[in-house]
């Protein structure tokens, strides 16, 4: 820290928390791309000393090189924060940013899903912590827009992932990775209108919003830690979604049943309703399967994040059967793996599903 920073104490609810890397990353792709040295930071930005300490690192418009923030990080500040107020700003800056970067070929792919994934936690933070409106929803478009442009094949598929893992809220990592993978199977599954792609995103995006009033002690929990009460609890979030969602008319009607069915399985043992794998909505099914898959992959609460195939042989172990084997399958696809020879029926029935 240098000998003019700001010693300020705040209450830790005044502020939002980016990660410094992404942020870092952010700062990088808008420099490449305006071709400037140094660009003004339009908000103050501080690093968390303690709890309800904050020290201010930059001042609203000061013009900073990124090389600083690099500095602050390898000295230990994991996180860049700044006040609520301006977080609506830099989303705008970010999405912006998205949409400029999604055919310049000058940014590579990695920076690009870096970038992508930071957004995506940046409107889920706005998404969990406010109340949803049209605004947020439109963010959440405008962003989705830009990534079904930038997923355009598999070969994100890995570099996704470790960006999912790199220091981040694992909640807002999950939805996250659920979204950019159900528009990877879709994708593999030539499914490529705009308008379904735009629906399977979004959905993955807002598949678990459910959860933003159930407190983080039980969120924080792996399942077979949770008491009866604390999974009823956490059982309610798929008809919470939908009612929260539902109260946005620009909302489509898939989208609700995909929030609240994306906890059914194929055998009818799901939750909340139970339904059996025909009465479940096929975008449902399919987000389903991104959503236990990156419960394995993504650093959580279940896993501390295997690789794709340790995750798909879990899942062949002890999911198979819940999971519509058409989007499953497809996802392996998308990774680039076989199942093993005993698993060979799983192949003929999803040709035969074909």
């Amino acid at each position: 820290m240098t000998h003019q920073a700001e010693i300020i104490d705040s209450p830790d609810e005044s502020f939002s928390k980016l990660n410094m890397l992404d942020f870092i990353s952010s700062k990088e792709i808008e420099k490449k791309i305006s071709k400037s040295h140094a660009k003004k930071i339009p908000y103050d930005l501080y690093i968390r000393l303690s709890p309800q300490k904050f020290v201010r690192i930059v001042n609203k418009n000061q013009e900073i090189p990124v090389e600083r923030f690099r500095n602050y990080y390898e000295k230990g500040a994991l996180f860049v924060y700044m006040k609520k107020e301006d977080f609506q700003n830099y989303l705008g800056i970010n999405l912006c940013l998205t949409e400029k970067i999604s055919e310049n070929k000058l940014v590579p792919q990695e920076k690009k899903l870096i970038l992508l994934k930071h957004t995506g936690e940046i409107i889920l933070d706005c998404l969990y912590t406010n109340e949803i409106d049209q605004t947020a929803l439109e963010s959440a478009k405008t962003m989705v827009e830009t990534a079904t442009h930038i997923l355009s094949d598999s070969s994100a598929a890995f570099e996704l992932l470790k960006a999912l893992n790199e220091y981040t809220d694992h909640l807002y990592a999950h939805c996250v990775a659920v979204s950019f993978y159900s528009t990877l199977i879709a994708r593999q599954l030539q499914w490529n209108a705009p308008v379904t792609l735009t629906k399977i995103t979004i959905a993955g995006l807002l598949h678990d919003i459910g959860k933003k009033d159930i407190p983080r002690t039980i969120i924080d929990k792996p399942r077979f830690n949770m008491s009866v009460e604390e999974i009823k609890i956490y059982e309610t979030h798929p008809i919470t979604g939908m009612q929260i969602l539902s109260k946005l008319e620009a909302v489509p009607e898939e989208i609700l049943q995909i929030v609240m069915q994306h906890h059914e399985d194929c055998t009818g043992h799901g939750y909340p309703h139970g339904l059996k794998k025909g009465q479940i909505h096929p975008l449902a099914r399919l987000i389903a399967v991104s959503d236990k898959f990156a419960e394995f992959v993504v650093k959580g609460p279940e896993s501390q994040g295997m690789t794709p195939e340790n995750a798909f042989l879990e899942i062949l172990n002890l999911y198979r059967d819940l999971l519509d084997t058409t989007f499953l399958y497809a996802l392996m696809q998308v990774f680039g793996f076989e199942p093993p020879k005993k698993y060979i029926q799983l192949r003929e029935e999803w040709e035969e599903e074909e």
